[in-house]
Formats: structure tokens, C-alpha cells, sequence
């Protein structure tokens, strides 16, 4: 049962506007200064921002989009606590610290959720519904695209395995044996042996779903059978950026599926820039429950009740527009490595291994590998350009032009 007069920390909030914004390079066609990457120890201090839609939407559009997006939910009071929620959000714009609800942050999530902000888009019969309301000014780039898009969502499989919730991760095709993913979903499905290799735990049913698409059923084309390469250092459920989270398996036929098509790698480092628009192509799971003591930290409880009210679909291939936040070697860790970015795409626990896709000058060159995020902070991804020694010995192709 939502309380949903709790009390939030105002750095939750503030984080949700930042959002909402386009500040922090999650949607619209917002501009990301230089300083883009932000943590949620940098918004305890200071004054809350006004909450200002980076295209120019009103409070009144942006409610009226919420309402539409409502409208055929189930749980009618929940979808009135989040209207009420809005309002109150929306009519004490840039007022004080705190005071803040949960019905407020909630309302504010469905907000990014339906306003264009962040969306997190189904995939249906190999590409998105362009005229969902929630696709935002992404439209037009994701128009001019679309057969690139589509061939790139065509090579993103789910990595399906015979445990709850039924898939450890995503993974895409660079060549007709091989998908990369992350060396911590590689941490999930196998287990390090005595010569130095993996021994899968599921040998038989490790298989990759191509299609995993809503309303269609789980199905195998191919099945994993081998691990190729691994990141050197163990993950262990960690960030480190010093680390590298990324692996790619080899694969084999089940039966007689569809051809699978190869994405192309971008080898340019110079072609990634601040600001830049992008796509994740994966599969988001549901959000982490809460187990512990007590009252679950509000971006638990946030994500499990917008997820709710909305009768999120998870676990089926969806397409997440977003922007470039962090450049290589701007992060911690990295200054050495430079082969780790930060983004605003839209992403939840499956999305790991994700591809991560220009969606600004060309629409279909894998620019980077998706392997950790936190929710309303920003996300984290591996720049291809930086590995091009490691990947392109594995067949991968790499654009050619520079």
C-alpha cells in the first residue's frame, strides 16, 4: 500500500526535475554544458529548479499528455493520486526545498515517463509506434532513421536462462557467431574454471531470444556454447571504471531461425561528443524490490508504484532515446582507459548489455556497450572506439570512416 504523503529527500526531487529538464541529457533537444554528469550528493545544496520542459511544453501539455497516458489504466485511484501529484508539482514550481511527498515524486516520474523527457519505448513487429505521445521530439530523428534502427533491433537479443525472472541480460550480434555483453551478465550465467575459461551454469537452456518482442512467445534462436573474450578484472556487481564489463559469447543455431544481421561499430573516437543524441536497444527488467529493514530508499518504492500504476510491459525489447553526458576520461577511473562514457538513455537492470546507438548523425553505428546506471543519476556504457584493438579481432566490423 503506497503512502503517498511519505516525505522525500529534496535531492530526489531535484534529480526528477533535472530530468524532466532535459538537463541531464535524458530527451528532448535540450543542449548538455560541459559539465554535464551530476550525482545526487551534488543536489543536496542549492535552490530547486524550476521545473521547465526543454521543448517548450507547458504545464498544461505536459498534464494533458499524463492524462492521456492514464486514461485506460486500471487502477483509477493510483492514476488520481498521480494527477493530484502533478498538479501540486507543477503549481509550486521552484518553491521551497522541502515539503515534497511521494505522491509528488511519483507524479513527477510519470511525467518524464509520458512527456517525452525519458521515454522508454515498446518494440512492435521490428520498430516503435512513432506517434505514441511519449516518443516526444525524438520523432523526427527516429523517422529519418528508421531502417538503420531497424536492423540495429533486429541484432539485439535477450539472454534467456531457466531462473526467475527468466533472463540475465541483453546481448547483440557483430558477427553471425558472436554477441557482446557484459562480463558481469557473463558472471551470471557461468562460473570461472580451473584453466582459465567459464563453465556455463545452464549449458542446455543459456539460449538468445532475437525477437523477444510484447505479446509474442519466449522463443530460442540461438543457443550460447562458449565464451570468447572477458573483461580481465571480476565485476561483482560493482562499478569501477578502471574495470572493463564486457564480454562476448559464441553461439550456435537452434533449429532453423531467421538470419540474424551484425551491427556496425563506430571507430571514430572523435565522432562522440557532449550532448549527443543516442538509443539503448535491450530489455529492462522489472526494478529491484525492497527486502530490507524498514521503509525502502524512495527511488525503490518510485520505480515498483510508476511501474505499477502504468502496467509496465518489462522484459521485452524496448528502445530508449537519450544523450551523451560523459566523455571518455571524464569519470573517475577512467582518466587512463578513456573507454567510459556516461548517458541519459532509460534503463533498468536487464538493459545490461545493451547496445548503445548515434541517433544524430547517422542512426545505426554502435557507438557503445551499456553495463551499469543508477536511477535519476545517469548511466554508464563502454565507447567502442577505445576497444576497436580487442573487438575488431573478433570479426567485428568497424565503420571505416574517419
Amino acid at each position: 500500500m503506497t503512502d503517498w504523503d511519505a516525505p522525500v529527500p529534496a535531492s530526489e526531487v531535484k534529480a526528477a526535475i533535472r530530468v524532466a529538464n532535459g538537463a541531464a541529457g535524458a530527451g528532448g533537444s535540450g543542449e548538455v554544458a560541459e559539465s554535464s554528469g551530476f550525482t545526487m550528493s551534488s543536489l543536496e545544496a542549492g535552490a530547486m529548479p524550476s521545473l521547465e520542459s526543454a521543448d517548450g511544453k507547458s504545464a498544461a501539455d505536459r498534464l494533458d499528455l499524463l492524462d492521456a497516458a492514464l486514461a485506460d489504466v486500471e487502477d483509477k485511484d493510483s492514476a488520481a493520486q498521480v494527477v493530484r501529484g502533478a498538479r501540486e508539482i507543477l503549481e509550486r514550481d521552484g518553491e521551497p526545498q522541502d515539503g515534497y511527498t511521494m505522491r509528488q515524486l511519483v507524479a513527477l516520474e510519470a511525467v518524464i515517463q509520458t512527456d517525452g523527457s525519458a521515454p522508454s519505448l515498446t518494440v512492435k513487429k521490428g520498430f516503435i509506434d512513432v506517434k505514441a505521445p511519449a516518443v516526444g521530439d525524438w520523432k523526427f530523428a527516429l523517422i529519418k532513421f528508421e531502417s538503420l534502427i531497424q536492423q540495429v533491433i533486429s541484432c539485439v537479443g535477450r539472454l534467456n536462462v531457466p531462473i526467475n525472472p527468466g533472463f540475465a541480460g541483453t546481448v547483440f550480434a557483430i558477427t553471425p557467431e558472436l554477441v557482446v555483453t557484459n562480463r558481469h551478465v557473463l558472471e551470471a550465467i557461468a562460473r570461472p574454471d580451473d584453466k582459465g575459461g567459464w563453465t556455463l551454469e545452464w549449458p542446455d537452456d543459456t539460449v538468445i531470444d532475437f525477437t523477444a518482442e510484447f505479446g509474442l512467445p519466449t522463443h530460442a534462436d540461438y543457443r550460447v556454447i562458449g565464451v570468447e573474450y572477458f573483461g580481465a578484472d571480476p565485476i561483482n556487481g560493482t562499478v569501477n571504471f578502471a574495470h572493463l564489463d564486457m564480454a562476448i559469447l559464441r553461439m550456435v543455431p537452434v533449429g532453423d531461425p531467421k538470419p540474424i544481421g551484425t551491427v556496425t561499430l563506430e571507430q571514430n573516437p572523435a565522432a562522440l561528443y557532449h550532448g549527443q543524441g543516442i538509443y539503448a536497444v535491450g530489455f529492462p527488467a522489472p526494478p529491484m524490490k525492497w527486502f530490507g529493514p524498514g521503509k525502502p530508499p524512495p527511488r525503490f518504492e518510485t520505480a515498483d508504484v510508476v511501474n505499477s500504476v502504468f502496467d509496465r510491459k518489462l522484459g521485452v525489447k524496448k528502445l530508449a532515446p537519450g544523450r551523451v553526458m560523459q566523455l571518455p576520461g571524464q569519470m573517475p577511473g577512467d582518466e587512463g582507459r578513456k573507454w567510459a562514457i556516461a548517458h541519459g538513455c532509460s534503463t533498468l537492470a536487464g538493459n545490461s548489455g545493451s547496445a548503445l546507438v548515434d541517433l544524430d548523425d547517422n542512426g545505426g553505428r554502435v557507438i557503445g556497450l551499456h553495463f551499469a546506471g543508477i536511477s535519476r543519476e545517469q548511466n554508464y556504457g563502454h565507447h567502442f572506439a577505445a576497444l576497436h584493438k580487442i573487438v575488431a579481432k573478433y570479426g567485428a566490423s568497424y565503420a571505416q570512416d574517419q
